[in-house]
């Protein structure tokens, strides 16, 4: 028993003096902390790789919120004065006009929607008043605007980007609202 537990020690003792470089370095040591290097690198390439991401995504969230808050503006205007039989399309300063036609007490009011000097504007007025855009509101700027209309479903595009709306306005486009 004793002759195998020396024979145990002696090659502990080899293996150590194995182990070790002419220098006195451990080749176990030397593959540690290469290890932990490499690991180190990609987990900062992994890091950089996600920020990067993160600002992709984020930039591309920024646009859509800014394509619906631009919808949600012109939306909110259109659908407030959507009543039957109330879409048109007008003549604008600068352009065609998107008209709701509201009829009030025998009198017709008229919301127009349209671009006027970089911007998209709505103006109150009377039916039969020209187009007097110092009197709009701004709703939005808006480097273009255009709308075609298809039964009660209005397409807008400002800007190139478009969207839908459904209204109970349901008209073929053809009706002229408003004076220009």
């Amino acid at each position: 028993m004793a002759q195998a537990r020396g024979n145990i020690e002696q090659a502990v003792r080899t293996a150590g003096t194995v182990r070790k470089r002419a220098g006195g370095q451990d080749p176990l040591r030397a593959f540690s902390v290469l290890l932990m290097a490499v690991f180190f690198v990609v987990l900062m390439i992994g890091l950089v790789a996600g920020v990067s991401m993160y600002r992709s995504i984020a930039a591309a969230q920024e646009r859509a919120n800014d394509l619906d808050m631009r919808a949600g503006i012109v939306s909110s205007a259109v659908h407030l004065n959507d009543v039957h039989d109330a879409l048109a399309r007008g003549k604008g300063p600068e352009g065609d006009a998107l008209v709701l036609v509201d009829h009030v007490d025998g009198q017709a009011y008229e919301t127009r929607i349209y671009q006027y000097q970089g911007k998209l504007v709505q103006e109150y007025s009377f039916a039969d008043r020209a187009y007097q855009p110092r009197d709009a509101n701004e709703l939005l700027d808006a480097g273009s605007f255009s709308f075609t209309i298809d039964g009660g479903l209005v397409t807008l595009d400002i800007d190139g980007k478009s969207f839908d709306l459904y209204v109970r306005s349901a008209q073929d486009g053809t009706a002229e609202g408003g004076a220009s």
